[in-house]
């Protein structure tokens, strides 16, 4: 699982922000990487 973290003091809502995604090759470029947004979460566990 792939993750960036938005801290809890950039945040309008005061709480950290975990934002998920994937990382997916593409098929005609091995330099380019697809990275797919999943979910935003408030906890890893």
């Amino acid at each position: 699982m792939n993750f960036f973290k938005l801290n809890e003091d950039n945040a309008e809502d005061n709480r950290d922000h975990y934002i998920l995604f994937s990382i997916e090759p593409i098929e005609n470029n091995k330099l380019m990487k697809n990275y797919v947004y999943l979910k935003t979460v408030y906890s890893i566990n």
